[in-house]
């Protein structure tokens, strides 16, 4: 069963980030706003608290929070909003609406 996290990381190096992007490449991540990750777990083995060990390892010794988003009826879903991008190539909705709401 797929597991959705939410992880925010006060702003680390840009090798930090990367770092983090290279943690995250066996999961589907999104990363349009600085130290937040949205993350889906599709083998559904992972818990907030390996999340925060990655996170730690990606950016020692800054604070992390990383939250599990529990799934949510299909007729609920769509419980978000933002503003960014929204036309392709550049449209920051359609990895949420793919990956998270999907």
């Amino acid at each position: 069963m797929k597991r959705r996290f939410i992880i925010v990381v006060n702003p680390g190096t840009t090798e930090q980030e990367q770092a983090m992007k290279n943690l995250l490449t066996r999961f589907g991540w999104w990363h349009w706003i600085s130290g937040v990750w949205l993350v889906v777990d599709r083998t559904g083995t992972m818990t907030a608290e390996s999340f925060r060990e990655l996170t730690n390892t990606a950016f020692p010794g800054l604070s992390n929070l990383v939250i599990e988003v529990p799934e949510v009826p299909t007729h609920e879903r769509g419980m978000w909003a933002g503003f960014g991008p929204s036309t392709p190539p550049r449209d920051m909705g359609e990895w949420i609406r793919n990956n998270w709401d999907a």
